[in-house]
């Protein structure tokens, strides 16, 4: 028997991906140019687009060039946020999935 693949007619993100997209979109229309510790998706086209509209990804705290930083959904430790909070950055973190703040509580991560 032959394998079969069906391509589904509409793909694409979950809603929380969707949202934390939109919402990432939003602060870098508002602001300017915003940066994210560390990638928001995994998806090289839309890390491009974002890129094209003055998102830019940070890999460490030291990286970090604008005043304004957005922390993905897993939060970062404790020492990375007294970090940011010593630098004084304007920083938002925002969890992509509504569900997953009562899913996600890791001990010491800052929302």
């Amino acid at each position: 028997m032959a394998l079969r693949v069906e391509k589904a007619a509409g793909v694409g993100f979950c809603f929380g991906v969707r949202r934390a997209i939109d919402t990432l979109e939003k602060v870098a229309r508002e602001r300017g140019r915003v940066e994210t510790l560390g990638a928001v998706v995994h998806n090289q086209q839309v890390l491009q687009r974002l890129a094209d509209i003055g998102v830019r990804v940070a890999n460490s705290v030291d990286d970090i060039e604008s005043d304004t930083v957005v922390i993905g959904t897993h939060g970062v430790d404790l020492p990375t946020t007294v970090s940011i909070r010593t630098k004084a950055f304007a920083a938002a973190q925002f969890t992509s999935s509504p569900l997953s703040s009562s899913l996600l509580p890791p001990p010491g991560v800052v929302r």
